[in-house]
């Protein structure tokens, strides 16, 4: 079975501006993406979403990536996670 374009979610989670603006640039023409800007507001979108991908900047204003990394999967989504710094 074939994933036809625009079917996969991605979620970016980055607080700044420019890098979130540039990655949602780029991938929205292939994928559905959502945005947050805090660990805490990714961590709402993962648990209410299904998602095929989130990538993630380390350094997050409430938490750090690996914190939210270890939240993700205590919660037992099966979701796939790019962590980038």
């Amino acid at each position: 079975m074939a994933i036809r374009l625009g079917e996969q979610s991605i979620l970016i989670v980055e607080d700044q501006e420019g890098p979130r603006a540039a990655l949602m640039m780029i991938l929205r023409s292939f994928y559905r993406v959502d945005t947050a800007e805090t660990a805490c507001a990714a961590l709402e979108i993962i648990l209410e979403r299904s998602l095929d991908l989130v990538i993630m900047d380390i350094g997050l204003p409430d938490y750090s990536g690996i914190e939210l990394l270890r939240r993700v999967r205590a919660s037992g989504r099966d979701v796939k996670v790019i962590v980038m710094s």
